[in-house]
């Protein structure tokens, strides 16, 4: 009622300044920024642990000549992260899969059956940039080293004519670290101040040989991800800058 009373009492006195030939100047409340204006949308520092479902997709026709290992693995995937500014962020990752294994057959000159194994770590920073309010997406670049071990088990081999008698063949490993890059999207769904469950899918290009020349396995550089990881992380700050 108070505030009422003052608005319409300075409006009389500008109309009597108007009348005497004076300028009258309304003050204004100053407009509030919007929302957007220097939100601050990445936390100050933040851990997130989860699971993933790596996917080696099959290689082209043209290197089945080698065998080639495809199919998917459960993995394990930690990563620590601070701000750099507002909307970007600085992180660590690490992970480790499940061995992914494809029974595998070669016919040439014997027929060899075996089961052929791949398994990576990975070990690399990233940057994650969350585009800002309206969206709800947040998307990460980065790249580092993956160390594959690859291996064949469980090797027979046997003559398709009979002439030599069926061998077990010992198992080969051989391990290899390889560069890699990669990017993904996430999508943070908060369940607190602190906490926030984080969906994510992502790719990444490995740069493997055309195949490991101990274990004579054939892997495609290409592993997609995709996963959901649980992220706790200090309380943003209330106000924008």
């Amino acid at each position: 009622m108070s505030k009422c009373l003052v608005e319409v009492l300075g409006a009389f006195g500008c109309l009597l300044g108007l009348a005497s030939g004076g300028l009258c100047q309304v003050a204004t409340a100053p407009t509030p920024p919007t929302p957007t204006q220097g939100a601050v949308l990445i936390p100050r520092a933040y851990m997130q642990a989860g699971v993933e479902l790596a996917v080696y997709p099959t290689l082209p026709s043209s290197l089945r000549d080698y065998s080639a290992v495809h199919g998917s693995a459960p993995a394990a995937v930690v990563t620590g992260g601070v701000r750099l500014a507002p909307t970007v962020g600085l992180e660590l990752e690490a992970g480790i899969a499940r061995p992914t294994a494809t029974p595998l057959r070669l016919e040439s000159p014997t027929f060899r059956t075996f089961d052929g194994e791949v398994r990576d770590a990975v070990l690399g920073a990233n940057l994650r940039w969350h585009p800002g309010r309206k969206y709800h997406i947040e998307i990460v670049l980065g790249g580092g080293l993956v160390h594959s071990r690859y291996a064949r088990r469980s090797e027979v081999v046997s003559d398709p004519f009979g002439g030599r008698p069926t061998i077990s063949v010992p198992d080969t490993e051989v391990s290899a670290a390889q560069a890699s890059v990669g990017g993904g999207i996430s999508i943070p769904i908060s369940l607190g101040a602190t906490v926030a469950v984080v969906p994510t899918l992502s790719y990444r290009w490995v740069r493997r040989p055309v195949y490991s020349d101990a274990a004579r396995l054939s892997v495609g550089r290409h592993v997609f991800r995709m996963g959901v990881a649980v992220r706790r992380h200090a309380r943003r700050a209330s106000v924008t800058r």
